[in-house]
């Protein structure tokens, strides 16, 4: 790999950002959104009469889901739908070294994201006793995450035809990792029908089936090529998997418990920098950069 393919790609794709709208839109909404937790509501700063960032790390980390694909959505969707994808796999540079470029380009823009919030804790600083040993630690937990997410966002785009489809489908890959603590819980609760005797695996079925249908539809009707067998067979393999998975979720909760970024980035948030949670982030970073690279190899000889 050399180094100065990677840093010509990574200049390519920052002046692309700021070259754009996609960047200051990006940015403008997401302080706005992070600003309001902060300052107002049950989240504000005023709402606990202390100054601690650990409720504001959390909403952050919940906007980051849709935050993070909306930044990666583009990386190589983008390249394939203006038809630059294939000049840009035959110039001489390896495809590992177009995604890191692509990469780290995307995850300075993160960083300075995450540099403009750093006033809420000089606030909290100013106005209080504030603790900066789980605020550093929140910040390195939202810079993980959002690596992750990044990169999750990243192998979304490679293998998307459009933009539009890589975001939606990087929400759904960054959500579910975000969510994995909670599957195995996810219908121990009563159901609507329970108070009649039916109990909450009729209501489940029924949600199922009423969104299965719902997306199926969508499905359709947004890809025009998509016929409606197809996206019924489609949305019914998924159900099929989504049922695989919360039956495993039942058996083995704490490898899911393990699997989930909550849980790491809890223990990181109160200033704990556990090796095993770096590992675990690092691992899924090199895991879906690495299914990117793969996406473009194979996508390459089509």
């Amino acid at each position: 790999m050399k180094f100065s393919n990677v840093f010509a790609i990574y200049k390519k794709e920052l002046k692309r950002y700021f070259n754009t709208p996609l960047a200051y839109i990006v940015l403008i909404i997401f302080l706005i959104v992070s600003g309001y937790f902060f300052s107002y509501g049950q989240t504000g700063m005023f709402a606990y009469g202390q100054a601690d960032m650990r409720i504001i790390f959390q909403i952050m980390h919940i906007i980051f889901v849709v935050f993070i694909p909306a930044i990666s959505m583009g990386l190589i969707a983008e390249e394939r739908s203006k038809g630059t994808l294939h000049l840009l796999v035959t110039l001489p540079v390896r495809d590992f070294e177009i995604i890191l470029g692509k990469y780290l380009a995307a995850l300075t823009l993160i960083v300075i994201y995450l540099i403009l919030t750093l006033r809420y804790p000089l606030i909290l600083d100013k106005y209080g006793d504030l603790d900066w040993g789980p605020t550093i630690g929140g910040y390195i937990g939202l810079f993980l995450v959002g690596a992750v997410y990044l990169a999750i966002g990243m192998y979304a785009s490679s293998i998307s035809p459009n933009q539009i489809t890589a975001f939606i489908l990087g929400v759904i890959l960054c959500f579910a990792f975000q969510m994995t603590d909670q599957l195995p819980t996810l219908f121990q609760s009563g159901g609507a029908l329970g108070e009649i005797g039916l109990g909450s695996i009729v209501t489940d079925v029924i949600v199922v089936i009423i969104s299965a249908a719902l997306v199926t539809l969508f499905i359709h009707y947004v890809s025009h090529s998509v016929s409606l067998t197809k996206s019924a067979l489609y949305v019914a393999i998924a159900v099929v998997v989504v049922g695989i998975i919360l039956a495993l979720a039942k058996f083995l909760p704490g490898v899911f418990l393990y699997l989930s970024l909550n849980q790491h980035f809890r223990n990181i948030a109160r200033g704990v920098i556990d090796t095993r949670d770096i590992v675990y982030y690092l691992s899924l970073i090199a895991a879906f950069l690495y299914l990117a690279t793969y996406s473009l190899e194979g996508r390459k000889w089509k």
